[in-house]
């Protein structure tokens, strides 16, 4: 998945795609978000080197204010973890990404978009909920620190003009 969104706008703000030079402070917003997937730094290099795997930054100026790493797969893409930056939450950087990451599955023409999201995370769902996510499931007891179930997440992407299908 290698398609880089072209999401600059006036206001300074673009999504584009990580580079080595970026890990450290992916790292960085990783710790400091309690609902990310914290990853090793060799994990986040194998998804930037392979080619189902994107890992997009949003920047505002020069500073990355959040991260979203994927991978599509036989018509499938998985948004495997999304972190922003504790300074920048709530001021829609996390809608950005996961926007442009729809865009990137779409363009490589997968049916649908699949994450998990831990059922106490009421930011991210409604989140997701807005941009057409509906529950397809539960995996019991799938988050550690603190102990917790995850809600699976589906979007149903359609063929031509994007659409979502809110059926599931």
């Amino acid at each position: 998945m290698r398609t880089p969104p072209d999401n600059r706008n006036d206001d300074s703000r673009v999504i584009r795609l990580a580079t080595g030079d970026d890990i450290g402070r992916l790292l960085v917003i990783a710790n400091e978000a309690t609902t990310s997937a914290f990853w090793s730094e060799e994990k986040y290099q194998q998804r930037m080197a392979g080619d189902s795997g994107v890992v997009l930054v949003g920047q505002e100026s020069d500073e990355i204010t959040g991260f979203l790493v994927a991978r599509a797969v036989a018509g499938e893409c998985e948004i495997e973890n999304l972190a922003v930056a504790s300074k920048h939450r709530r001021k829609g950087h996390g809608r950005r990404l996961v926007e442009a990451a729809i865009s990137a599955a779409y363009e490589r023409a997968c049916q649908s978009i699949w994450l998990e999201v831990r059922v106490s995370n009421r930011a991210a769902r409604q989140l997701y909920e807005s941009l057409g996510f509906c529950e397809a499931g539960r995996r019991r007891r799938y988050y550690r620190d603190p102990e917790e179930d995850a809600l699976v997440l589906k979007l149903s992407l359609g063929r031509g003009a994007q659409t979502r299908d809110r059926t599931g």
